[in-house]
Formats: structure tokens, C-alpha cells, sequence
């Protein structure tokens, strides 16, 4: 991984989980990975769970997005 890039974040109201929408860079094949990511929270502020949806297609089609019209 080269960088990941925050785009934006949210938090529910009884503060129990955190959404983070993101784009990962990586090398092979060069393109962003684009990525969201839910954390749950317990009363500490501590992570207690992860669940990670991954947007593939760059990696197994590359060069789709300059193809399109």
C-alpha cells in the first residue's frame, strides 16, 4: 500500500460506530482501492468490531474507468 486518503467519516448517535469512506493506493496494478469501513465502538471508545467493503474493480479490471464514456 502506498497511502490511504480519507474522504469522509460518520458517526451514529449513541456514539456505537464510526464509517470511514476511503481510498487505499496501491502499486499492482497501480490504481485506488475504494474502500468503507465500519468500526463498532464499545463505552470505552474502544474498536470492538470491524466490517471492510471493498470496491474491487480497478484491481480485477484495470484501466475500466478510462474505457468508459
Amino acid at each position: 500500500m502506498h497511502k490511504a486518503e480519507v474522504l469522509d467519516t460518520f458517526v451514529n448517535r449513541n456514539l456505537s460506530a464510526v464509517t470511514v469512506e476511503f481510498h487505499c493506493q496501491i502499486f499492482d496494478p497501480p490504481c485506488a482501492l475504494r474502500i468503507l469501513g465500519r468500526l463498532s465502538v464499545n463505552a470505552d471508545g474502544e474498536i470492538i468490531g470491524a466490517e471492510n467493503f471493498v470496491d474491487p474493480r480497478d484491481v480485477t479490471d484495470p484501466g475500466r474507468r478510462g474505457s468508459q464514456s
